[in-house]
């Protein structure tokens, strides 16, 4: 069951509806597992062809699943801002 109180990144939980796992999903992308992993925990941002093309692997809009990635990644960095200001 996914923690409610934890909010996850739009491709993460996109990947865990469909039951795919990341090592599934990082060797459709031609990527390494620990790079999906950096995307998914907003570690880096998500270049939008990596976007464009999990949208077209779970056939979801691209613009829709760029905007929320974009979001949460936004959101994630002003929380680390906020954490380390002094």
């Amino acid at each position: 069951m996914k923690n409610l109180n934890r909010e996850e990144h739009p491709i993460r939980t996109l990947r865990i509806d469909r039951r795919t796992t990341q090592l599934e999903l990082a060797k459709m992308l031609r990527i390494s597992q620990a790079k999906l992993s950096q995307y998914e925990t907003s570690a880096i941002h998500t270049p939008y062809h990596i976007i464009n093309e999990i949208a077209r692997i779970f056939k979801v809009s691209n613009n829709e699943l760029r905007e929320q990635s974009n979001n949460f990644f936004e959101r994630k960095k002003e929380e680390l801002m906020r954490k380390f200001r002094c």
